[in-house]
């Protein structure tokens, strides 16, 4: 009984800080992408896309998790199963 409450804590414990850094960083990229944009915009005084700042800001950080997790070939592939979604 306490191996399987150790094992229940550990994986949700372990759920929690493995995605809650991965959304945590993501986060923050995309608001320090939205910084340099507005940034861009004052600077140049033209209207700069959003997407050409915002979406390095947001993929880099993720891709460089994934590479320090040793999961970029997952990351970029996906795990391979097709699941079937009903509308």
């Amino acid at each position: 009984m306490i191996r399987m409450r150790y094992f229940v804590v550990f994986t949700f414990v372990w759920i929690l800080t493995y995605y809650f850094f991965l959304n945590y960083s993501s986060t923050l990229a995309y608001g320090l992408g939205l910084m340099v944009t507005f940034a861009g915009l004052y600077l140049m005084a033209v209207a700069q896309p959003a997407l050409l700042y915002l979406v390095p800001f947001t993929l880099i950080p993720v891709f460089l998790l994934g590479l320090c997790r040793r999961e970029f070939t997952l990351l970029w592939n996906g795990d391979g199963q097709v699941r079937n979604m009903k509308l």
